[in-house]
């Protein structure tokens, strides 16, 4: 082989080393960049875990307050109902004490001559008044939420 021939072996090979090494170094960098996009995958997939775990917890919470809630509300009817049933009964009973407590006093006083009976103490007739008891219509739901209100404070 002529020295020639061996010369532009020599500049093939010395160019494809260039070359071999460009990729070397390409191939290193391609390298790095993976093992990085790798780890930042492998962080932000934990990550997402976490966050659907929380997700779930949350969604947990949210369940058990709407469960919560439904319970709070059967109360709150029942409680509403029989707030409207104590009312009926209180309004029937004050009913039947005015329509007794009116005979009464007539008989104690065109019978007998005697004075009329005792009425309710000025606390009693304070709530029957309030509450609209001694009325012939039923309160309003206005009225109603006020009395509750008030009842509650008792």
């Amino acid at each position: 082989m002529s020295s020639e021939d061996k010369l532009i072996i020599l500049k093939e090979v010395r160019h494809k080393s260039f070359i071999m090494e460009r990729n070397k170094q390409d191939l290193r960098n391609h390298l790095s960049t993976v093992t990085a996009e790798d780890k930042c995958v492998n962080d932000c997939m934990a990550e997402l875990v976490k966050m659907e775990q929380e997700k779930k917890a949350r969604m947990e919470e949210l369940r058990q307050l709407d469960n919560d809630m439904a319970c709070i509300q059967i109360i709150v009817d029942q409680a509403n109902q029989a707030r409207i049933e104590a009312f009926s009964g209180a309004r029937s009973s004050y009913g039947q004490f005015s329509t007794v407590k009116k005979h009464v006093d007539m008989l104690r006083s065109e019978g007998l001559g005697l004075e009329t009976s005792q009425g309710l103490d000025e606390e009693a007739m304070e709530v029957i008044n309030r509450l609209g008891i001694g009325s012939d219509h039923e309160p309003s739901q206005e009225n109603r939420q006020t009395v509750s209100s008030k009842l509650s404070h008792m």
